[in-house]
């Protein structure tokens, strides 16, 4: 499962950055953005994903929550 994320106020610095690597490395600003992301908290592509009982989307947790 994936979820979706919105993050605002990027800041002018991380725009460009984000931009011209993924211009550079060929891959769209999304996925640099998840690549780094992941990079900050110490994952790599190696990274096992947590179990699905330990990960839920904010739609899901809802969802849920109405039952």
């Amino acid at each position: 499962m994936h979820c979706n994320i919105t993050i605002r106020n990027v800041p002018d610095y991380l725009d460009t950055a984000l931009r011209g690597s993924a211009r550079e490395q060929g891959k769209s600003v999304n996925q640099v953005a998840i690549e780094a992301l992941a990079r900050g908290f110490g994952l790599g592509e190696t990274a096992t994903p947590p179990a699905r009982s330990e990960r839920y989307c904010r739609s899901e947790l809802e969802k849920r929550s109405r039952l």
